[in-house]
Formats: structure tokens, C-alpha cells, sequence
């Protein structure tokens, strides 16, 4: 699997807010936003199930260790989609949503946060 790499300079939606405002604008808006935490885990674990509803998603990590997310069912330290440092942020909505499996696996487990996560539906 290679690394996904979208810069603003290539993307449209360059944060959350943008991309939630043109799906509200889209027509009949967002009705749910489920919110969901995952230890972190030196493992692969399931971050988001395969969800042909969903709008788009947010993963928060929390974790004082690097969070490498794969849009698979299993994620690597070496075969992942986005790499997440410590406290930061991966949003995906409109050309960035993706509705499959998303999966997670932290550079180590000092059990000191999670991946904090919002999917929104429709």
C-alpha cells in the first residue's frame, strides 16, 4: 500500500468546517455524528467499520505515540494511508471521504490516550 499524501494545494476542503458547510449546502445535511474512542494499541486495531452511510469522519489522536491510519481493514507501522503525530487531526469529508474499513496501529503503546473519532451520516 503506498502513502497518501494531499496537500491544501490539491484539495478543496482544506479543513472541517468548509467541507461540512458544502455537504450542508448539498442538501438534506448531516442528521448523526457518533462519537467513539479506541485505546491505543502497539496491534491494528478497528478505528471505523465499512459504512456505506458515512459523510465523512474525524480521528483525533490523543496518544503520545505516532498513529499510523490505514484506509484497510489492518494497518502497519510500514503499509499505512496517513501517518498521525501525536495530538493531531485527520479529517475527511467530500473528495476525501471514504466509506470502507479504517483501521489503526500506534509506533508503541504507553496506554496515554486514544483515537478520539466522529463519523458523520446522513
Amino acid at each position: 500500500m503506498r502513502e497518501l499524501s494531499l496537500s491544501p494545494s490539491n484539495s478543496k476542503y482544506v479543513n472541517k468546517e468548509v467541507a461540512l458547510n458544502e455537504l450542508l449546502r448539498g442538501g438534506g445535511g448531516l442528521s448523526t455524528a457518533t462519537l467513539t474512542q479506541v485505546a491505543d494499541n502497539a496491534a491494528s486495531v478497528s478505528l471505523l467499520a465499512a459504512n456505506t452511510a458515512r459523510k465523512g469522519c474525524v480521528i483525533v489522536n490523543t496518544s503520545t505515540a505516532i498513529l499510523y491510519v490505514a484506509l484497510a481493514a489492518t494497518a502497519t507501522t510500514s503499509a499505512f494511508t496517513y501517518r498521525l503525530t501525536p495530538f493531531s487531526t485527520l479529517e475527511l469529508f467530500g473528495d476525501r471521504n471514504y466509506t470502507g474499513a479504517i483501521s489503526g496501529i500506534w509506533a508503541s503503546d504507553p496506554n496515554a490516550g486514544s483515537a478520539v473519532i466522529t463519523e458523520f451520516e446522513v
